[in-house]
């Protein structure tokens, strides 16, 4: 079944909020780029992983935009794994390698909530039938 985009529904409840999850992890790309030189092996995965994390940041960004806010089913998918696969792995092996980073941790945490309050609130309007109009 194709999902058609209806201008009449509401924008996804939540989907600021992940919007905000994927515009913060521009800051983690942009310490990728604080690595030792490009002639070193460490400069080059350093920036490496800094554009991977810029590829992921642009993608969930642009399916947040443009398919979760219309509430098509499988972007809400997309925008879960994107958080399973990578921002909760990412934190829980920075706890359980370094431990508590103090600002880094609470940013960690922050962005975790956001992309985690963000499904939930968008979860019953994409999976539970229920269209809220805007008013026109």
């Amino acid at each position: 079944m194709v999902e058609t985009r209806d201008r009449s529904v509401a924008p996804t409840p939540g989907w600021q909020l992940i919007q905000a999850f994927y515009v913060l992890l521009l800051g983690v790309s942009a310490v990728g780029f604080l690595a030792p030189p490009l002639d070193t092996r460490e400069g080059r995965w350093g920036v490496g992983l800094a554009l991977a994390n810029l590829t992921l940041v642009l993608l969930g960004a642009a399916v947040t935009w443009f398919a979760y806010r219309q509430r098509q089913r499988w972007a809400w998918w997309v925008v879960l794994a994107t958080g399973l696969c990578y921002g909760l792995p990412m934190t829980v092996i920075d706890h359980l390698l370094v431990g508590w980073m103090g600002p880094v941790s609470v940013l960690e945490f922050l962005l975790l909530a956001l992309w985690a309050i963000g499904l939930l609130r968008g979860s019953r309007a994409i999976f539970g039938g229920r269209r809220e109009t805007d008013g026109t």
